[in-house]
């Protein structure tokens, strides 16, 4: 099965796949459960959620720059950055954790020939920067940029 979704990095519609997504289901849901610890709330009305993007947008703007654009058109707003230290097994595990999102718009449409060979080359260049520790796991920092706004 794979999902769709549009992507203005690349100006195309981009595929994701849930089944190597969802291999790290844990490490993909914490972030929104502490998202949802934070809202201060007991029945809010809407609930909007921006995420499962490439990270494009965050990577252009800095959180100050979020508070400048939202804070006039906000009764509260709280805006707060943390890295997940995601401990992953497998070989080659930083590579399977991208497969499923953000290496999709760069395999996806490329012959299956080809396809081996752009994962052979990536493995190869990633692999010093999320090297395989003594016990077999690879720790992979993951930035993660939270907003909760509530309107006025």
């Amino acid at each position: 099965m794979r999902c769709w979704q549009m992507s203005e990095s690349v100006g195309v519609a981009t595929s994701w796949d849930p089944a190597v997504y969802l291999r790290y289901g844990d490490e993909r849901l914490r972030p929104a459960l502490d998202l949802l610890g934070r809202i201060d709330a007991d029945a809010p009305a809407r609930v909007v959620d921006l995420g499962c993007g490439p990270g494009n947008v965050t990577a252009i703007l800095e959180p100050g720059q979020y508070w400048d654009m939202l804070r006039p058109v906000c009764a509260a707003l709280d805006i707060w950055e943390t890295i997940y230290l995601h401990a992953l097994t497998g070989e080659n595990a930083a590579v399977q954790w991208a497969s499923g999102t953000s290496l999709r718009p760069f395999l996806d449409p490329l012959p299956e020939g080809l396809r081996a060979q752009f994962l052979a080359a990536y493995s190869a260049a990633v692999a010093p920067h999320y090297p395989r520790r003594a016990d077999g796991t690879t720790l992979l920092p993951f930035r993660r940029l939270f907003i909760v706004a509530r309107a006025r």
